[in-house]
């Protein structure tokens, strides 16, 4: 698969180990940009497909589809995420059978396409954020996952999140907490800056606070 034709094809493919190899491709042209700067012509102009060939994955209802795909077009999704392909991760999540956001393989992932949902349209909801929530504080789930849970709900301009993420200031785990004190000041940094500097656990909480320049005016 050294031409990008060679797997843009595999896409389609009915071997879902061929529509894996294709999507991950995809990934790692998308990682080299940390290197070169810009995403080379002949990825950008296959993204749709990209985009396309993840959602086939993702809202099949077939069983067959490995777990592997699904996590791999997931990550596919948040690269090629759209605005207008918010009432689709909605669904996704309210959904009572799903594992989006109990399978550790997906959940990160999911929780990156949720934030780019919210970063897009903040007062996005239709039931997602409380999914995120009931997530966000289950002790099940990795300590780091539950923290940007928290971070991604701050990015909602609903004030319900709010006391749920004063709520989480007093999680006994630091990283937890610490994504609680990011999601308040995403939010509105203002409005929570003295409550969060002015915890105990301030210096623990650090390293995340000054990705939101806590300490400019």
């Amino acid at each position: 698969m050294s031409e990008p034709e060679d797997w843009v094809s595999l896409l389609g493919s009915t071997d879902p180990e061929a529509r894996y190899r294709a999507m991950e491709r995809y990934t790692h042209a998308c990682s080299d940009t940390r290197w070169t700067g810009e995403l080379e012509p002949e990825f950008k102009a296959v993204a749709e497909g990209v985009r396309a060939s993840a959602f086939r994955e993702l809202l099949a209802s077939d069983p067959a589809v490995p777990l592997a795909n699904r996590r791999m077009a997931m990550y596919c999704w948040w690269l090629t995420y759209r605005n207008e392909d918010a009432p689709d991760l909605v669904r996704l999540l309210t959904d009572p059978d799903s594992d989006y956001l109990t399978d550790p393989g997906l959940a990160g992932h999911t929780q990156r396409v949720a934030s780019r949902a919210l970063l897009g349209d903040r007062g996005l909801d239709g039931g997602m954020l409380d999914v995120l929530y009931r997530h966000a504080v289950a002790p099940g789930l990795a300590p780091y996952t539950r923290s940007r849970l928290l971070v991604t709900l701050g990015f909602s301009a609903h004030e319900k999140v709010v006391p749920w993420l004063l709520a989480a200031l007093d999680d006994p785990d630091d990283v937890v907490s610490g994504g609680a004190a990011q999601g308040l000041l995403v939010h509105d940094k203002e409005r929570f800056r003295s409550i969060v500097l002015g915890d105990p656990r301030a210096d623990e909480w650090r390293g995340g606070l000054w990705t939101v320049h806590v300490d400019e005016d």
